[in-house]
């Protein structure tokens, strides 16, 4: 499937799993709408993401545990691409509490 010049809006981002996700579909001319937490991190995505080829690469600081951040980021990401394509939404939570099981 081509993918060159859609638009993807990728969760989680900034680090692992979503971080690679981003910069493989860099490399396929796919515009970004990242999403993490972690601003510093995500503009060194950004810019990686860049280099490998995305014509267009937008950041947003959004813990999605909270709806009304979830809220303004998508009306903002609305603006800022018109339209989405593609919806990876990878972040996770990392912890070592509890077993799996459990969480």
């Amino acid at each position: 499937m081509d993918i060159k010049g859609k638009v993807a809006i990728v969760t989680g981002a900034s680090d692992g799993l979503g971080k690679q996700v981003s910069l493989k579909l860099a490399k396929e001319g796919v515009s970004l709408a990242l999403v993490a937490r972690n601003e510093e991190k995500l503009n060194k995505v950004k810019q990686n993401a860049e280099k490998q080829g995305s014509p267009k690469v937008v950041c947003y600081s959004c813990d999605i545990q909270d709806k009304e951040q979830i809220k303004k980021t998508v009306q903002q990401i609305e603006v800022d691409f018109n339209e989405v394509q593609i919806l990876l939404n990878i972040a996770g939570i990392w912890q070592k509490l509890n077993l799996l099981e459990d969480v």
